[in-house]
């Protein structure tokens, strides 16, 4: 449940910055004074930064499953017979 209690809060929260976000944008395209390189730069500057932080937040996640299954893998080796001493055991109760 906690997990829809975040879910509804990050939506909400990308909501209102992106109400911001678009009447920031909206001022500053429609100030005269500033140059259209300026203009081009702000909103590429902006898309560099989401994308970035989405692939470090992608890396992580793909980490800490990659983690998640190593550690499973560990255990599930901790617990399983070796398969040589099952194959001794067994040609041994044959004598």
């Amino acid at each position: 449940m906690q997990w829809a209690g975040l879910l509804l809060s990050a939506i909400g929260m990308l909501m209102i910055g992106g109400y911001y976000l678009y009447y920031l944008f909206q001022y500053l395209f429609s100030l005269d004074f500033m140059p259209f390189p300026v203009r081009l730069a702000l909103p590429v500057v902006v898309v560099g930064l989401v994308v970035t932080l989405l692939s470090v937040f992608w890396e992580k996640l793909k980490k800490n499953r990659r983690e998640r299954l190593e550690e499973v893998q560990e255990r599930f080796a901790e617990h399983t017979p070796d398969r040589t001493y099952l194959a001794s055991q067994l040609a041994g109760s044959d004598d």
